[in-house]
């Protein structure tokens, strides 16, 4: 390959990635943030990623296949509680039920 076309496909792929994000940047800015389109986008992204969480718990690979659906379901549960007892608040929650899940694999593991 010669360097003309390593500069084709740098330039392609450039224009692929950044076109679509000045577009969407473009779409954006006009878009009212409680517009009912807004969320709508809101809701599906919401939805996309329970669906990746619930299958990560039901369904995983890797070495979370190896732990207990009951360790994950604790762990879940966990940062649930904690989600809604601190207002929201996804760092909290997310902390929690790793910390939950660590600890159950920890004690398992001895």
């Amino acid at each position: 390959m010669n360097t003309g076309n390593l500069w084709m496909i740098v330039g392609v792929s450039f224009l692929a990635t950044y076109v679509w994000r000045a577009l969407g940047m473009v779409i954006a800015s006009r878009l009212h943030p409680d517009s009912p389109l807004s969320r709508w986008f809101a809701c599906v992204a919401y939805a996309v990623l329970a669906g990746l969480i619930a299958r990560m718990i039901i369904i995983p690979e890797g070495a979370l296949a190896d732990a207990p659906l009951m360790d994950k379901l604790i762990a879940l549960s966990c940062g649930f509680a904690i989600f809604f007892l601190s207002r929201r608040r996804t760092t909290w929650a997310t902390a929690t039920a790793f910390a939950v899940f660590a600890g159950i694999a920890l004690w398992r593991a001895t």
